[in-house]
């Protein structure tokens, strides 16, 4: 697409150009993730998205897909297609060296636009900020309806501070991902969560702490199998830890000091929140640092 176009009168939607499809995880392709879509509304908190994403991309040597979705105008320079049009020019120009693709869509919820988007481009990650996951952070929910409906993975980035360090020169770059947490209970679901938390930790240069949650010889035989399938792998450390698997994936992870927890999607469509006992669900609510859910089926 390159720069995203504003039409004179009447404006017309700025649609994606076609892009080449990328193999998804898991096809022969050892990067996690080749195409990252994230949204923007030109706040403060959007831009720390954005940093992180771009940042994310130049370490995964990824696609960026910026998408921001604008409402109904009457015309003229002022419309919300030209703003919107704006911010992502903006975008661009706070990263010239990124490699970028930009998408301007009309509709009234953008976390549509935004799952909209991330189907059509077939991209293998959504990154959200965290405002709106919690009471006291309010975004019209926006990343609460992505993390529930994206047909992808979706990072929960902690936009208070930059989780995934971009470059040096862009005032976000704070801290690196130098470790994850990746929570798993031996399903095959969980062992998918488990294959990209890992391969996503070898593309960073990161340590991984892998958790289980329940009885300690069951929890040791469950990451004893998991280890012997991922093969052996430095960096990886197995901890079990009894009691409510929510609550201790986030006690765990705060006292090993991650930069970044992983966890698999199951359970967080409709009525089926079940995975882990709704690890999913309650982690994204109320982490305080950057979650990955991986899509698991």
């Amino acid at each position: 697409m390159g720069e995203a176009r504003v039409s004179p009168r009447p404006p017309d939607p700025v649609k994606p150009r076609a892009l080449a499809r990328l193999p998804r995880v898991g096809e022969d392709d050892p990067m996690p993730f080749r195409r990252i879509v994230v949204g923007t509304d030109g706040s403060d908190t959007a831009a720390v998205a954005v940093a992180q994403t771009v940042g994310l991309a130049e370490r995964l040597d990824a696609e960026v897909v910026v998408v921001t979705a604008y409402g109904k105008g009457e015309g003229g320079d002022d419309t919300p297609l030209a703003v919107a049009n704006g911010l992502l020019r903006d975008v661009r120009r706070l990263h010239p060296s990124a490699r970028i693709e930009t998408i301007a869509r009309e509709g009234k919820d953008p976390a549509e636009v935004i799952v909209g988007a991330a189907a059509e481009t077939s991209a293998d990650l959504v990154v959200v900020g965290n405002r709106g996951m919690t009471g006291r952070r309010v975004l019209g929910g926006i990343p609460d309806r992505v993390s529930h409906h994206a047909p992808c993975s979706v990072l929960v980035a902690d936009t208070a501070w930059a989780a995934i360090l971009p470059s040096d020169e862009d005032p976000h770059a704070r801290r690196e991902v130098g470790s994850l947490l990746v929570a798993t209970d031996g399903s095959p679901t969980a062992e998918v969560a488990v294959d990209t938390g890992v391969g996503l930790a070898e593309a960073l240069g990161a340590e991984v702490v892998l958790l289980f949650v329940g009885e300690r010889e069951h929890g040791e035989k469950v990451l004893g199998r998991t280890r012997e399938r991922i093969g052996e792998r430095s960096g990886v450390r197995p901890v079990v830890v009894a009691g409510d698997p929510p609550s201790r994936v986030l006690e765990v992870a705060a006292a090993e000091a991650v930069d970044l927890i992983v966890v698999g999607s199951k359970g967080m469509r409709g009525m089926r929140r079940v995975f882990l006992g709704g690890v999913p669900n309650h982690v994204t609510h109320h982490a305080d640092r950057s979650v990955l859910v991986v899509k698991t089926s």
